[in-house]
């Protein structure tokens, strides 16, 4: 039995449904290319003080970073100084487009792993080397999972329990700060994103949009060789007409938050997923707690 806590404190979960390939990039892609529109109408204000502190309130502890990408496997034997350095399971596995990281310098070479640094781009995104474009989380190299923070909001009205996950902004300052993926296409989203508000704790509470989670997504495909179109099939959960995963706060910037909703008016306990769940961490001050996995 979970213990009852406010709506307000910080709730955390596994998420492994992000692609890892997502997560990583070779080097620091530019958003803004040189044919990219300059007028004035498109180029946002840095926000100011006040509203930055706003969205600080958001920002949740995560635990530290590797410095380096691990993917040896323990549990493996070595048949040759590279063997035992992978490739490992899950996302390190056999096949074409398995081996979602790239290489580990010490690849073809008759030096341990342990000789080389972390990446140039661990110092400057801009430099060579894998980059972590979400990181408000710790990515597991080996399983290809990553844990973030799962917010706990509210809908406007009825007061309704939203659980929801932040990955992408439209502002950079944002962005850097809660260790988002900082979009600079989320501000012309504001057309199909709903609307919300920060509450004191960094909390969103959605002025509309709900999603059923109960259908359940069923799909057949056709006989042997004609698998498409498909037999039959049944769409899982639905969003309503107001639902959109992209949300603009009104009393912080109108910045556009990619804030998708993965639960909705269900209690902490009855979300479990992906053998993970929601665990609530035990604190005093209003200090972020730390993430916990299992």
């Amino acid at each position: 039995m979970l213990p009852s806590l406010p709506s307000s404190r910080l709730f955390v979960a596994l998420l492994a449904t992000l692609s890892v390939g997502s997560l990583l990039s070779h080097s620091a892609a530019a958003q803004e290319s040189a044919q990219s529109p300059t007028t004035a109408t498109l180029v946002r204000q840095p926000l100011s003080p006040e509203v930055l502190a706003l969205h600080l309130r958001a920002k949740r502890a995560v635990p530290a970073l590797p410095t380096a990408i691990d993917t040896a496997d323990a549990t493996a034997e070595s048949i040759n100084f590279n063997s035992a350095q992978g490739p490992g399971p899950g996302p390190l596995g056999p096949g074409p487009g398995c081996n979602l990281f790239p290489a580990i310098a010490s690849v073809g070479a008759n030096v341990p792993i342990t000789y080389f640094g972390p990446p140039p781009s661990s110092v400057n995104n801009s430099l060579v080397g894998p980059v972590q474009l979400l990181n408000s989380g710790v990515v597991d190299s080996k399983k290809g999972t990553i844990t973030i923070p799962l917010y706990q909001g509210t809908l406007a009205g009825s007061n309704e329990t939203v659980w929801y996950i932040l990955t992408d902004v439209s502002d950079p300052s944002v962005g850097n700060e809660l260790g988002l993926n900082f979009s600079t296409k989320l501000q012309f989203a504001a057309n199909a994103a709903r609307t919300g508000n920060l509450d004191e704790n960094g909390n969103i509470v959605f002025n509309a949009g709900t999603v059923d989670f109960s259908p359940k997504r069923n799909v057949v495909p056709g006989p042997a060789g004609a698998e498409f179109p498909p037999t039959s099939f049944t769409p899982g959960a639905i969003g309503d007409a107001n639902y959109s995963p992209f949300v603009q706060l009104l009393n912080a910037g109108n910045v556009i938050y990619n804030a998708p909703m993965i639960a909705f008016n269900v209690d902490a306990k009855q979300i479990n997923f992906l053998n993970g769940h929601v665990i609530i961490p035990k604190f005093t001050t209003r200090s972020s707690p730390p993430i916990r996995t299992r």
